[in-house]
């Protein structure tokens, strides 16, 4: 796979930008989660479920545009003046209220209000007269006409519904052009826009949750910011640990042009792990298929570390930003208490990367080109029940179905140079490895 033309059009992300978005998503769903169980989203959504009901949208528009000259305290209180306008009524309650009724009326109780119709006794009598001419005045008339009549009932009921608290504080709501801003219901539609206007509510509202649906059930399980100085301190040792329990340790192979140099050739600079190959004449311990562990010249040294005694897991995300120079190989692989199998993450051969997998059954690589492994990468690969996938940044660069291991292993980094290769110095570094386990 050549990932030239992938770069160039645009389907390679650079690595910078692949770990700003890494860094984004991860934010992103820090925050998102955080609002998701935050209490002012409980609010949001019970108040949503209020303010955007049907109901409550009606009796906003109703509150808001209904004039007040259509409301029932409006026309109570046209009517109530409508009547007190009027002569008649106006004249009735005059009347009601004069001292001349009061002593008509009393008049009326006495004994002497039978000579009222009697006009012989009315000229002896100064006050006969003058109840005479009040029984047949126009104003007596109208209050005769009105006392006790409908319109009279209608009238002073009126006057008592209008004077009462209840009346006057629904009319003063109905009067007012603002009343809207008055209501319960609008303290509950301005915290409503408040709430959706809180930019981490308005972040929940609009992102896509599936976009975290591959990390969501992820915790880290690794990882090595490589902020340590030696190598005891670290969650790492400098020596192999494949194969048989005689192979495990510090030893170097006679098939390869390397020795390993322990712990000289590794070392943390800046929070970087780098694992250097030199050229350095030495004679070290080295297997030898057919002879066994021999004292065996070589001309370069060079390291690897891994995570054995330490750190191993079975499925996950493993994931580390690597680069290398010489062309040597360089490789960040996980393999277990024996020589198979063998995942590797990164592998450069000094010609390509070849990510991939080896068991009993052989090697499933990919071969892949135009990227410079001499500038940071992310290479990831992704570790499930059933398959293999490998990705270098965003793009996935291979996948495999039938060769997924079954067991626990644990993270390696070295450089070598087998014995068909021509030597050279180079260098291997690691500006971070992580891990992450699926809690599910």
């Amino acid at each position: 796979m050549n990932l030239f033309w992938k770069k160039l059009f645009g389907g390679l992300a650079s690595t910078d930008k692949f770990e700003r978005q890494m860094r984004q998503l991860a934010d992103d769903m820090r925050r998102y989660t955080q609002v998701e169980k935050s209490a002012e989203l409980a609010e949001y959504n019970e108040l949503a479920h209020v303010v955007t009901a049907p109901e409550f949208q009606e009796k906003k528009n109703t509150l808001a545009n209904r004039r007040y000259r259509d409301t029932e305290e409006y026309r109570d209180r046209r009517k109530v003046a409508k009547l007190a306008a009027k002569a008649d009524i106006r004249q009735y309650y005059e009347v009601l209220r004069s001292q001349e009724l009061k002593d008509f009326l009393a008049f009326m109780e006495t004994p002497e209000a039978q000579h009222l119709a009697d006009k012989r006794a009315a000229r002896k009598s100064p006050a006969l007269q003058r109840f005479r001419r009040f029984a047949s005045s126009k104003a007596y008339r109208v209050y005769t006409r009105l006392h006790g009549s409908y319109i009279i009932q209608e009238y002073e009921n009126l006057l008592e519904k209008v004077d009462s608290p209840e009346f006057q504080a629904s009319d003063h709501f109905w009067s007012d052009p603002h009343r809207w801003q008055h209501t319960p219901e609008y303290e509950q539609e301005q915290r409503y826009n408040t709430l959706a206007a809180n930019p981490d509510i308005a972040f929940f509202l609009a992102e896509k949750p599936e976009r975290f649906n591959a990390w969501r059930a992820l915790a880290p399980s690794f990882d090595d910011e490589f902020d340590w100085n030696t190598l005891p301190a670290s969650r790492w040792n400098a020596a192999h640990h494949h194969g048989s329990d005689a192979l495990r340790g510090d030893h170097s192979y006679t098939n390869e042009r390397q020795a390993l140099g322990g712990t000289d050739n590794v070392a943390v600079t800046d929070g970087r792990l780098r694992i250097a190959t030199r050229r350095q004449a030495v004679t070290a311990r080295a297997w030898d298929a057919t002879r066994g562990f021999v004292m065996h010249p070589f001309d370069y040294t060079s390291g690897i570390v891994q995570t054995a005694a330490d750190f191993r897991q079975q499925y996950g995300i493993f994931q580390a930003k690597l680069r290398c120079t010489g062309r040597i190989n360089h490789a960040c692989w996980l393999g277990g208490d024996g020589k198979l199998p063998v995942v590797k993450l990164f592998h450069y051969d000094g010609k390509a990367v070849r990510p991939g997998v080896t068991d009993a059954a052989g090697t499933y690589a990919a071969r892949v080109t135009g990227i410079d492994p001499a500038k940071f990468h992310v290479y990831t690969l992704v570790w499930t029940p059933t398959e293999l996938t490998w990705y270098i940044n965003n793009l996935q660069v291979l996948r495999c179905t039938t060769r997924v291991p079954q067991e626990a292993l644990y993270m390696a980094l070295q450089s070598f140079i087998p014995a068909a290769q021509k030597p050279q110095e180079g260098l291997l570094e690691a500006d971070w490895v992580r891990v992450y386990t699926n809690e599910n």
